[in-house]
């Protein structure tokens, strides 16, 4: 019985951990992460501005 409610906590807290994921929104991912972050590159200053 102590494990059973042991693994229940778990599972609640894993549940609620996606739950307030999903709340936040879609977060940037892939692509769409790297294009959307500041494109200064190395210490020359040289930037990529993907054109």
């Amino acid at each position: 019985m102590h494990d059973l409610v042991i693994q229940l906590g778990l599972k609640l807290r894993s549940v609620r951990a996606v739950v307030k994921s999903l709340e936040r929104g879609p977060s940037h991912q892939g692509e769409s992460a790297q294009y959307n972050q500041n494109n200064r590159r190395g210490a020359g200053g040289t930037n990529f501005t993907g054109d």
